[in-house]
């Protein structure tokens, strides 16, 4: 607050103070009214207002059938208060003449009380003033003493008398004045001369209000005149004060010291102790130059410290008498003569619940100078309040950090990452230089959190958290911004190409598995940049624009890293739309299967089909796979769209069993990581198998190589339950993940589906057959068989024959067509 309190509002703040009356005197005039009138209850009213106003009462007032008003004579010539009194009937007229008797008992009461307010003269120093902070009044001994006439203080702002720095101080401390009857302390305030120089006198406020007198009376004394035991009252009010109305650590600590230097008449250092690495570091100084200030300002802690870090290493007072002799000060002794320093006395600054001081409280005299018994209470007095705001300090800082900081991760959460954001675009105006924004969410997330649970989740997000900040600069703000999602600022980045290194370093990080428990997770991030145009833009416009380009790097694959463009709020629109348009599109009946055969190489017969999950949407038309299944995982829809998948391929590939009149091929079926990694998805798989009525090994179940890394161990689990059911198991997309070979052999699964990248140009490239055939004998040795995906060319096949491979599966086998295009036959006609 300091000087920035304005005179129209200190009135207000004082006419709010004094509005209220709260002396207990009207209450027990009020309650002796009860017995002696019969009454049920009474009050003081006044029309001052124009509407009567109550301003203290006794019993059930505004209750009963019959009410009285007796006017009371406050001296003024026209009275606006009364006493108004309650009561189921009429009361008796001998009873009323007590009413009356009081009445006139508070006449004479509000009639002294005013006098009472008029300044003595004789006294000291005495001020009178309005509730609108109005001077009416200042003794002529307290003008004198500022050097005005007090024609020229009368009908100014009180707060033009004080310093600017103390209105605060002044408004707080009538609050509390006025808030409790008969309170009143001494306060030490600056009040300012005609020269413009400050004295400070001890100000007492008496909380005297009544519901007549809008003025407040203040009694004033030099601080020069009083005893040291009032003195030392004082100064302690002033810093509870300021440590009371939150005002800021280093300002309260800087008028310690000022304060402990005046008292005890020497040079007063505030050293705190640093956790970083346990010393002593300067906090405030009064009357210490600035080279014995550098010399404090790294002070050890320890048995060879000098007198202060010793101090606080015994938890005790400590004194050198001479720092000329002194072998811990003699090295500095050229720095302590020149500020006239030949004595430190330190007193420790002592807490409840810590297992050493939180500082010390350093004094620097003439050689010889030795505290007094006073000067060692007033010292004590002095460490107890330094002790009492650095410890609201510390409190106030750690609310501070939880309400900015993640909890789990330690990272500064979504509020104070805007906050720094919107600061450096603020710089950036005169910096004139770009900043970046990325938006990093990690692939999956939600599957593994549901498999492992909640606390395991938590680990994850930890151990992400840590990995990121492995692979930033210090400066950077890593932030969790929620959820699974993380954001990076930064400040100032040079261009794009820099920004996108750091981000490639952050995808780059997660290349090894994250540790959880005793399992091992794969988690890949996607992450979205966008950098500063120009001093326009907008935090949030920003971190939109860094979420839209994040998720067109997961509509891309996962994994990478994308610029932001355009181009992308649009994408970034239909997404949010393409979530809302899943909704229910299971019920309506959007969904179809198409179907693919696979053929074996050896016998050249049709072996399996693989159900092709179409969406047919009413207003979009065809919306591919690509676009729908990553919203689908990440919303939670793939459940109840998997569950539906799994159910159509069971009955149709009964209806072509009854169609066929004999077995069909094995029926293929994709599974989301989601689904692998449900707990329940195994009971869920043989349910619909029995509803269908099939033989378990006539369904296969095939899952994405990239998915199945994202939890090993778990994924291992499932697909062990699948196995035990008699269920097939594929990998699909074979050869696009990372590690899968370390993997391959502890994989319970039946057959894996080479990715067509190893097909394309599988006739023409030497060392791509080489590879496709060491994959094949590899896969051969696990027990498994290999089918080779995006088969196009007669080329390729010939190919895969010579190469062993097991089976084929392409455009050029058969593309994916209507259950009808498969009956009656499922022969494979070359």
């Amino acid at each position: 607050m300091g000087g920035g309190v304005t005179h129209r509002e200190s009135a207000r703040w004082l006419a709010e103070l004094v509005a209220a009356p709260r002396d207990p005197v009207f209450h027990e005039a009020l309650e002796a009214l009860l017995p002696l009138t019969g009454a049920r209850g009474a009050a003081l009213v006044t029309t001052s207002a124009g509407l009567p106003q109550v301003l203290a009462a006794v019993g059930e007032t505004g209750v009963g059938a019959w009410h009285k008003f007796v006017p009371i004579d406050a001296g003024d010539g026209h009275s606006t208060l009364g006493i108004t009194l309650t009561a189921p009937g009429p009361v008796a007229a001998d009873r009323l003449a007590g009413l009356n008797t009081v009445a006139g008992a508070f006449g004479r009461l509000v009639r002294e009380r005013r006098a009472a307010r008029l300044p003595a003269d004789g006294m000291w120093g005495v001020g009178v003033v309005h509730a609108d902070g109005t001077v009416l009044s200042l003794n002529p001994r307290l003008c004198d003493h500022m050097g005005f006439a007090p024609t020229e203080l009368i009908g100014r702002s009180v707060f033009d008398l004080l310093h600017p720095d103390d209105h605060a101080l002044a408004i707080d401390s009538l609050a509390r004045v006025t808030s409790v009857p008969g309170e009143k302390y001494p306060l030490d305030l600056r009040f300012l001369r005609s020269d413009g120089t400050s004295t400070i006198l001890e100000v007492t406020a008496e909380n005297r209000v009544d519901v007549t007198v809008d003025h407040v009376m203040f009694t004033v004394r030099p601080a020069e005149e009083r005893s040291p035991d009032d003195a030392l009252v004082g100064e302690q009010v002033r810093v509870l004060d300021m440590i009371g109305r939150g005002e800021w650590a280093g300002n309260i600590l800087a008028e310690i010291a000022r304060l402990a230097s005046g008292r005890l008449g020497v040079a007063c250092a505030v050293l705190l102790v640093s956790g970083a690495d346990h010393s002593l570091t300067l906090a405030a100084a009064d009357g210490v130059s600035d080279d014995v200030q550098q010399l404090l300002a790294e002070t050890a802690i320890g048995a060879d410290a000098n007198t202060c870090g010793l101090a606080v290493h015994v938890r005790s007072a400590l004194r050198s008498g001479d720092l000329g002799v002194d072998p811990v000060w003699t090295p500095h002794g050229d720095v302590l003569a020149r500020a006239g320093f030949g004595s430190c006395w330190a007193d420790p600054i002592d807490s409840v619940g810590f297992a050493e001081p939180l500082g010390v409280l350093a004094f620097f005299g003439p050689r010889g100078w030795t505290p007094s018994a006073q000067d060692v209470r007033a010292a004590d007095l002095f460490a107890s309040m330094t002790s009492v705001a650095v410890q609201r300090s510390a409190a106030e800082a750690h609310l501070t950090y939880q309400a900015t900081h993640d909890p789990l991760t330690g990272l500064p959460n979504r509020a104070l990452f805007l906050d720094r954001l919107e600061r450096a675009l603020e710089a950036r105006v005169l910096a004139g230089e770009p900043i970046a924004v990325m938006f990093l969410d990690l692939d999956r997330f939600k599957v593994i959190n549901d498999a492992l649970g909640h606390e395991a989740g938590d680990d994850l997000l930890v151990s992400v958290a840590s990995r990121i900040r492995s692979v930033t600069d210090p400066g950077t703000c890593v932030a969790r911004f929620g959820g699974d999602e993380f954001t990076v600022l930064v400040d100032p980045v040079e261009s794009t190409d820099a920004a996108l290194a750091i981000a490639h370093r952050i995808v780059g990080a997660f290349q090894r598995p994250l540790r959880v428990g005793t399992s091992e997770v794969f988690m890949t991030v996607s992450v979205g940049i966008v950098l500063s145009k120009d001093h326009r833009v907008r935090a949030s416009t920003m971190l939109r624009d860094a979420d839209a380009a994040m998720y067109r790097a997961k509509h891309r694959g996962r994994n990478r890293v994308e610029v932001f463009d355009d181009g992308m709020r649009a994408i970034a629109v239909a997404r949010l739309d393409l979530e809302h348009a899943l909704r229910g599109s299971v019920e309506r009946g959007d969904f179809a299967l198409h179907y693919q055969p696979e053929i074996d190489l050896d016998r050249l017969e049709v072996v399996g089909t693989e159900a092709l999950l179409r969406w047919d949407h009413p207003v979009r038309g065809q919306v591919a796979p690509a676009d729908f299944i990553p919203v689908a995982e990440e919303t939670g829809a793939i459940v109840e769209l998997g569950d539906w998948v799994l159910a159509e391929a069971c009955r149709q590939l009964a209806r072509w069993d009854d169609s066929h009149g004999s077995p069909a091929p094995r029926m293929w079926v994709n599974m989301s990581v989601v689904q692998l990694l449900h707990p329940d998805f195994p009971r869920r798989v043989r349910s619909l198998i029995e509803a269908a009525g099939l033989d378990p090994d006539r369904l296969g179940l095939e899952i994405t190589e990239s998915a199945l890394m994202t939890d090993v161990d778990a994924a291992i689990v499932s697909l062990k339950e699948l196995k035990d059911l008699g269920v097939r198991t594929a990998i699909d997309d074979f050869g696009t993940g990372y590690a899968s070979l370390a993997y391959l052999r502890r994989l319970p699964v039946d057959l894996v589906k080479l990715d067509h990248t190893f097909v394309h140009d599988l006739a023409a490239d030497e060392r791509g057959a080489a590879i496709v055939g060491a994959i094949v004998d590899l896969v051969h040795a696990t027990g498994a068989q290999v089918i080779a995906e995006g088969v196009e060319t007669e080329a390729q096949f010939t190919a895969l024959r010579m190469l062993g491979c097991d089976g084929a599966q392409g455009h050029w086998i058969g593309r994916p067509a209507e259950p009808s295009a498969l009956v009656p036959s499922f022969s494979w006609a070359g």
